[in-house]
């Protein structure tokens, strides 16, 4: 039989990994710049391939989102060949119809993006973008970012020069 102090230690322990894997494997509806969900580096102006993807998913019957288009962008539609509810421009709740295994292109956005962040973000009376499990279960999910520019999409870093010699006076 283990010591007290020992079994405790062990629960910690693997509640602790209990948290970090579910965190781990937690839903993620992305925006990205085309179905195949490998660059989230998105084209400035006009655009109706810009995707979101619902990933790290076991299974899934349904999403709710909102679009977080950059500052002085123009929204017109969500494509999808799922079923939708509600008419809330760039607010989407989607039902995929069946249990579905990720990577699950939900749908395109048609809008004129200017240069910026492009976010998924919490639907209007929730915290955070939602999925609805196959258990039918609504549950949190993570949202992603993309960005929008012009060229090669090199996402502005706030930098400045600086010798070697001033980075390490830094840690002195």
């Amino acid at each position: 039989m283990l010591p007290e102090r020992t079994f405790v230690k062990r629960c910690l322990i693997g509640a602790a990994f209990l948290f970090v894997s579910t965190a781990a494997f937690a839903d993620h509806l992305g925006v990205y710049s085309n179905a195949s969900g490998t660059s989230v580096c998105l084209p400035v102006g006009f655009t109706s391939s810009v995707a979101v993807i619902h990933k790290q998913s076991s299974g899934a019957a349904g999403s709710t989102f909102a679009l977080q288009l950059p500052d002085g962008s123009s929204f017109f539609q969500f494509n999808t060949s799922f079923t939708t509810t509600g008419s809330i421009p760039g607010v989407v709740s989607v039902n995929y119809g069946a249990c579905l295994e990720s990577p699950i292109v939900v749908g395109t956005v048609v809008a004129i993006l200017a240069p910026g962040y492009f976010h998924i973000v919490a639907a209007p009376g929730y915290d955070s973008p939602m999925v609805v499990d196959c258990a039918s279960q609504l549950h949190a999910a993570t949202g992603g970012t993309g960005y929008a520019a012009s060229g090669d999409c090199g996402v502005p870093l706030a930098t400045e020069s600086a010798t070697w010699s001033a980075v390490k006076a830094l840690y002195r």
